[in-house]
């Protein structure tokens, strides 16, 4: 019997990260938002996620993550003091579904000009985190 077979074409997955401006708790905060395309994404029951594994045992963790109307994108909103380097991960729960080939850099973040956002805007880093607690 001579079977043929076809081969799945696999997701390329890929980011783009840019800092946006979010209306949270009635007032506009800073974020970096990771867009990950490349696959569908379903709305599940677990929540999605996107983190930078920054060596073996550490993630830098999003605050939290969407996923678009038309289940093409996960957006992923992280502190705007994301690391110098890592690899992008993403998933459900607690199982990482994927991850973005290449090592992320800091560098490929557009950045807002600070100099025209409002001036009451939250600017979600660190500091920002300590104190929320």
């Amino acid at each position: 019997m001579n079977i043929k077979y076809r081969m799945r074409k696999l997701p390329e997955y890929k980011v783009q990260a840019r800092e946006v401006v979010r209306v949270l708790d009635n007032q506009p905060h800073l974020l970096v938002r990771m867009e990950i395309s490349g696959e569908y994404f379903p709305h599940r029951a677990p929540h999605p996620f996107v983190m930078i594994k920054v060596n073996e045992k550490e993630y830098f963790k999003d605050l939290f993550t969407e996923v678009s109307p038309d289940n093409q994108k996960l957006l992923g909103y992280l502190p705007i003091n994301i690391p110098s380097k890592g690899v992008i991960v993403f998933g459900y729960g607690d199982e990482i579904w994927g991850a973005v080939p290449g090592e992320f850099d800091k560098e490929s973040v557009t950045r807002l000009d600070k100099k025209r956002l409002p001036k009451e805007i939250v600017i979600v880093d660190d500091d920002f985190l300590r104190r929320k607690k």
